[in-house]
């Protein structure tokens, strides 16, 4: 088993470790609520990675987010029999494979909710506040967004990100520092990882954090790719 076993293990228990960070992020009670605007159209592949802090270059894997958008609509929706969302792990000759729970949901951010199909009747709809759905991580920051105590965007560093010239910025909440790469590029989507920097003008595709439950580890959200086309199949579904 690698080094990363510590992580792996923590989806025995569901996502609490990314819970945790929208949380310490997105908490109403100590941040202003405010509304988002149109989100454009298209669809972005969302991926976290989680890496020691000695050896960031090696990243693995440990989440994806399937978005498709148009305006107020964001569609979580990931592939059937997606290998990129089961992990095995060898320990003592054995394998653990552990399957990873991906839901399927729309959110309404006009309406700050969220619909999706019952666990006990596949036919019947829910629907719940945006704020309330704990499998939604980026989008409820939309709800109460993190108020910035400090924000520097004037690095001279670069890195290419979903095949766009990123700049590496820095920024400041609460007690936590990161760094995050936006591009100037216009885009037909907004990415979701700008719920974290409200009101910042340009697309932020990537996210690196201290992990807060470990200070070894380095979370790294990252916009794997994205797409001005949103799938025949997947039209229909974005309607309210």
């Amino acid at each position: 088993m690698n080094w990363t076993a510590p992580f792996l293990k923590a989806t025995l228990k569901g996502i609490l470790i990314i819970v945790t960070l929208v949380l310490f992020l997105c908490n109403g009670q100590v941040f202003c609520q405010a509304k988002v605007g149109d989100q454009g159209s298209g669809k972005m592949v969302l991926k976290w990675y989680l890496s020691h802090i000695d050896h960031q270059e090696k990243k693995e894997l440990y989440y994806k987010f399937t978005y498709y958008i148009k305006g107020n609509l964001v569609l979580r929706q990931e592939l059937k029999n997606d290998s990129s969302l089961i992990e095995k792990n060898k320990s003592d000759d054995r394998y653990l494979t552990i399957t990873k729970f991906t839901p399927t949901y729309l959110i309404n951010l006009s309406k700050e909710l969220v619909r999706y199909n019952s666990e006990a009747d596949s036919n019947k709809i829910e629907e719940v506040a945006l704020a309330n759905y704990e499998p939604e991580l980026f989008y409820k920051c939309a709800v109460a967004p993190p108020k910035i105590t400090h924000l520097d965007t004037l690095g001279n560093l670069t890195i290419t990100v979903a095949g766009q010239l990123c700049t590496i910025g820095k920024a400041h909440i609460l007690n936590s520092d990161f760094e995050f790469a936006y591009t100037k590029s216009k885009l037909g989507v907004k990415s979701p990882l700008n719920l974290f920097v409200p009101d910042f003008p340009y697309n932020i595709l990537w996210i690196k954090i201290p992990l807060d439950n470990n200070p070894q580890g380095i979370q790294t959200f990252v916009i794997d790719s994205f797409s001005d086309i949103i799938p025949e199949n997947i039209k229909n579904s974005l309607t309210w």
